[in-house]
Formats: C-alpha cells, structure tokens, sequence
C-alpha cells in the first residue's frame, strides 16, 4: 500500500509555467512557440511511450485500421422497456407540470378576485 504524501510532499519540486498573454498569438495571427523546450531525453522517453501505446493498440485490433474494423458493423436495435428504463419518470414530470399550471391558474383567479375593479399600473 502506498504511504500517504502531504501536499507540501507533492509539489515540493513544482515549478509554474509563467504563462504570457499575446493578442496576436491568441487570435491565431502568429504561430504558437512554446516557452519551455523538452530536453533531447524527455522528448525521446515521449516518442518511446507513444510508439509503445501505438503498437499495444495496433497489436489489439489485428493490425487493422478503423475503417477496416467498422466495415462490416451493424448497429444493433435496442427497443425501450419501461419497467427497465425507468419510464414512469416522464409521468412524474408531466404530473407536477400539469399541477403548476393549475396553481398558477388559482393564483391568477385569486388576485383577479382580490384586485376587484382597481386597475394595475405599472
């Protein structure tokens, strides 16, 4: 089992990147450059762990592209079962609308009868 790290533990050899803000750059006038170059070693431990991701999923489909894996699929029909898929929810939903309105409709005859003659100004 791992031990427990604090956060100070953590991020003790963190550095934060110093970001800068370009107008140009941002619209996409200029090129973005980036700030901090990876050394010759990073870039290459990089290129290992993609070629290796790269052969582990090629070694999974067969050596066959996506196209090639997608020729011959056929969607598969999925029919709606209600007591499996939850389908009284739109029953619930469609009761508490139906019972705002009829409150709302109570309100509206409530201040109408309260309001009497008087005329709304606003």
């Amino acid at each position: 089992m791992a031990e427990k790290k604090s956060a100070k533990e953590l991020f003790k050899d963190y550095v934060p990147e110093i970001m800068t803000y370009d107008p140009a750059t941002e619209s996409g006038k200029t090129a973005i450059t980036p700030t901090s170059h990876l050394s010759e070693e990073e870039r290459l431990r990089d290129d290992l762990i993609r070629l290796k991701t790269k052969e582990e999923a090629e070694k999974a489909a067969g050596g066959r592209n996506i196209e090639e894996l997608l020729q011959n699929y056929v969607p598969e029909v999925m029919y709606y079962d209600p007591q499996v898929d939850g389908g009284d929810e739109h029953l619930i939903r469609e009761e508490l609308l139906s019972e705002k309105e009829r409150l709302k409709d109570v309100i509206t005859r409530l201040k109408q009868k309260n309001r009497g003659d008087r005329k709304v100004r606003r």
